[in-house]
């Protein structure tokens, strides 16, 4: 009798292939031809009441019977296996609380109410949590704050590192604490998948807060370097500014690089393109830049300072500020000149104010007409009126020379003072000086004049003559 193969007879040695998970929702195209391949593989495979038909529409129909089997059993509700819930779902409170206590039914009615897919109950633990490590640090700030003051009274005038840390404490802001309690509370694993972006966001107020406090520490420190090389108060003002410009762009650009960095951005291919990108900037800003570096080499070679009175070129006064770009100078008609930090450097600067002395020169004429006698004394009485000034050291003082219509002399000395009105003050009194001692003694102060003698005779030329 000869017999139909079946199933089993085709692949005797087939493993088994396990059911599909149940599911109680419809099924799309890709989970129906993913069916129609299990059923054809489960007809190769396991072992058949009726044998495998030959006709390929009995074949149709023998697969499709299968499969509304399948179907069928994967639609009973009783085979619905329940799926376990993400992390993220699963409550907190279940964990430490019994589900049957009335702490846990309460907590599993408010569970029904989820956010972002995490229980309500998380969250409310989560924000516990963050007001509990926040008025902590709060309190340690004050606790810190409070010990730094009293050391830094106890260390007097003198810079320590008490003083330091009291200036990054004073630096400490709300959204610093706010972002380590935020990053300290999602270190719990609270809120499922959301903690990453509470993470990513703490840390990056964490980054602001820590760039404030290190700016109070380099703010300290420039200043004391100055004030240790010996800068006047108007450069440490000017020269800090200068300073902490190039550093504020220094740290601000480096905690940026970060918290692109924590945020996922790749900084590298970021750094590179800002490498290419300022060399072009560079090249557009080049007069602005050479003006930038110019006012460094300002501050800290300091050919002036603000309150300086400078010459250049055709201007001078008092110098005001010294800027990043441009230095502003007050002249003595009252206006504001402003010139580029380059176009200074450039030029010859005559610098007043570093002037310890003043040399003064100046000369006076007396007629023709004065005795020998007199002209010897000149001198010594010029030297006695300087010598009776105040704030004054004579040079000298000399009759130069025979002038086209005077006898000159000339008279050299110090003002032992820079300020240019006590100059003028001392100036003053030598000249009236010098008028008195003259009159005294019947000697003319000499004036442009002229002379003519007409050939063959002695007596120079007149009116009264010409009359």
């Amino acid at each position: 009798m000869q017999t139909t193969p079946t199933l089993n007879t085709l692949t005797p040695t087939a493993t088994p292939i396990p059911s599909p998970t149940p599911t109680d929702r419809p099924l799309d195209q890709a989970e129906l031809q993913a069916l129609i391949d299990r059923a054809l593989q489960e007809a190769q495979t396991r072992r058949a009441d009726d044998a495998v038909p030959s006709n390929l529409d009995e074949q149709f129909a023998f697969f499709q019977q299968r499969l509304d089997q399948m179907q069928a059993t994967l639609a009973e509700p009783a085979a619905v296996v329940p799926v376990q819930p993400p992390l993220e779902e699963i409550s907190f409170i279940d964990r430490i609380v019994p589900p049957e206590s009335k702490v846990g039914q309460f907590f599993e009615y408010i569970d029904r109410f989820g956010l972002f897919g995490t229980p309500l109950s998380n969250w409310l633990v989560f924000i516990a949590l963050f007001l509990l490590v926040f008025f902590a640090l709060w309190f340690l700030l004050r606790v810190f704050k409070k010990r730094a003051e009293r050391a830094s009274v106890e260390s007097g005038p003198k810079m320590d590192l008490s003083d330091y840390v009291l200036k990054m404490l004073d630096r400490v802001k709300i959204y610093g604490l706010v972002g380590l309690a935020l990053f300290i509370a999602s270190r719990f694993d609270l809120l499922g998948r959301s903690h990453l972006t509470f993470q990513r966001i703490s840390i990056a107020l964490v980054f602001f807060q820590f760039a404030m406090m290190l700016m109070a520490v380099l703010d300290q420190a420039i200043e004391q370097t100055l004030k240790a090389a010996r800068f006047r108060v108007e450069a440490v003002q000017t020269a800090s500014g200068v300073l902490r410009f190039f550093a504020l762009v220094t740290l601000w650009s480096l905690i940026l690089l970060l918290i692109f960095d924590n945020f996922g951005v790749e900084v590298g291919p970021l750094i590179a393109g800002l490498g290419v990108g300022g060399i072009a900037i560079a090249f557009a800003l080049q007069k602005i830049l050479g003006d930038i570096f110019c006012s460094v080499a300002i501050v800290l070679d300091r050919p002036f300072e603000v309150g300086d009175f400078i010459i250049t070129g055709d201007h001078l006064g008092s110098v005001e500020r010294i800027g990043i770009k441009t230095t502003r100078v007050r002249s003595l008609g009252g206006e504001q000149i402003i010139f580029p930090n380059s176009n200074l450097l450039d030029s010859r600067i005559r610098n007043y104010k570093r002037m310890r002395e003043r040399r003064v020169v100046f000369a006076f004429g007396v007629l023709y007409a004065t005795p020998p006698e007199k002209l010897e004394k000149i001198p010594l009485m010029v030297k006695e009126i300087v010598q009776g000034v105040e704030q004054t050291r004579f040079d000298r003082a000399h009759f130069q020379k025979f002038g086209d219509f005077s006898l000159d002399f000339e008279v050299v000395y110090y003002v032992l003072s820079p300020d240019f009105n006590i100059y003028m003050d001392i100036q003053q009194k030598i000249n009236l000086g010098i008028f008195r001692g003259l009159t005294a003694e019947g000697v003319g102060f000499a004036f442009p004049s002229r002379t003519i003698y007409v050939e063959g005779t002695d007596v120079p030329l007149s009116v009264k003559n010409l009359q």
